[in-house]
């Protein structure tokens, strides 16, 4: 480990043989070189132990949890490790640009009020394994920073996970819900910004998001997580009213979405369960299915794209 590392990068892992090591390596990359990277093997089933520890680098340690005990319990574990004077959040099936933090950090910050973000860019596998953007979000021409809190992010599609002072976790005792799977940067963003806390938003995409593969964003159980969250913080007395109007209306979105998670997932008794709750969520299954197939055919062709180029 670093002597006195500026980032502390957190990336939990659950059967993550085949990316981790792309991840890690992502970090290790980076042009800022100051920091520590906290793996946390979520009682994988897979080789992910294996990889992480075929990475010989003093800056990476692995954790491993006893049990499967979801991304939240991880992420809180890894941050209680953390000595670095920020923290910062990776998936183990996404990467980071080679000098995502570098742009971060060099934004003008109040090292004891702000938390920082970039955007995210969907991803495919390139030609080397290495993620590389399908697009890039429309950001403005230069890379310049503007003030967010809860209400702008949830207004945002791609907003990536930000960047905390380790210290304000610590000090206001904020740790990720262990009894939601899904919702959990918004719930780390409201919490930051119910404290007082401004982001900053870089207009640069410096996070790769992969959007192929089993992600547990898109699965019926972390649907169903997200929409318990966004119940959640609707109900928060430190949610502002704008925030809690556009969570509602986000809880209606996701709710759709539960038919059709439970039918892809064959959860019959599920989907008999939401169908029965909300019958007129039936009438935009189609639309939703639609969707749902029109991007599946837009990555397959991207993806055999690739291959031809190798």
């Amino acid at each position: 480990m670093s002597a006195d590392p500026l980032v502390s990068v957190v990336i939990v892992a659950y059967n993550a043989q085949k990316t981790i090591r792309n991840a890690i390596d992502s970090v290790l990359e980076l042009s800022l070189s100051a920091l520590e990277v906290t793996v946390v093997d979520d009682a994988s089933a897979d080789g992910t132990v294996h990889a992480v520890e075929a990475v010989h680098d003093p800056r990476l340690r692995l954790l491993r949890s006893p049990r499967n005990s979801g991304p939240s319990a991880a992420r809180n574990m890894a941050v209680k490790h953390a000595t670095g004077r920020w923290v910062a959040f990776l998936d183990a099936d996404d990467e980071w640009v080679p000098d995502r933090l570098e742009h971060l950090l060099g934004v003008d910050l109040d090292q004891t009020d702000c938390f920082v973000a970039d955007w995210m860019a969907p991803c495919l596998p390139g030609a080397d394994g290495r993620l590389a953007a399908l697009k890039l979000p429309a950001l403005a021409a230069q890379p310049l920073a503007e003030k967010f809190g809860f209400t702008e992010f949830l207004k945002g599609k791609m907003c990536a996970p930000p960047i905390v002072p380790r210290a304000v976790l610590s000090g206001r005792g904020i740790e990720f819900p262990d009894w939601c799977p899904g919702g959990e940067w918004a719930f780390l963003i409201a919490r930051l910004s119910a404290g007082g806390m401004t982001g900053k938003l870089l207009h640069r995409a410096g996070y790769l998001y992969r959007v192929t593969g089993a992600h547990r964003s898109s699965t019926l159980r972390s649907t169903e997580g997200q929409l318990r969250m966004a119940k959640f913080l609707a109900a928060d007395a430190d949610v502002p009213e704008a925030a809690k109007e556009l969570l509602r209306k986000q809880a209606l979105g996701i709710r759709k979405r539960l038919v059709l998670a439970a039918l892809r997932e064959r959860k019959w008794g599920k989907f008999a369960y939401y169908a029965r709750q909300h019958p007129g969520d039936l009438a935009w299954l189609p639309i939703t299915v639609v969707r749902f197939l029109g991007r599946r055919i837009r990555y397959l062709a991207a993806s055999r794209s690739t291959r031809a180029v190798r």
